[in-house]
């Protein structure tokens, strides 16, 4: 999964997610540990995707006609919890930790 090009990322946003006349953008989630110790090798392999992701589809917005977004927050730290109400635009790598994050939160 890392290592899509952004055709391969782009056939597979388009394949998995229908795509409705309204749709404006698409907005990445990611989860970010609350602390260090919850944190592991494959946690951060997948916030690096989610910015790998967000970095390719912003390069060329004109492939899935969408404004790009990635948007991270707190880990609720349980499968299926609710997820918290907004949650902060990111522009860079996510950071480590919860704590670290800053900006909008939307």
């Amino acid at each position: 999964m890392l290592n899509l090009n952004t055709e391969e990322l782009v056939r597979l946003i388009e394949t998995v997610f229908p795509r409705f006349p309204d749709d404006k953008e698409l907005t990445i989630l990611v989860d970010i540990p609350t602390q260090s110790a919850d944190d592991h090798p494959q946690w951060l392999m997948r916030r690096r995707c989610a910015y790998e992701w967000f970095s390719q589809l912003r390069k060329e917005p004109r492939k899935l006609g969408l404004e790009i977004f990635l948007r991270g927050y707190p880990a609720v730290n349980s499968n299926n919890a609710d997820l918290p109400s907004g949650a902060f635009e990111l522009t860079a790598v996510p950071p480590d930790l919860s704590s670290d994050l800053k900006g909008p939160f939307l």
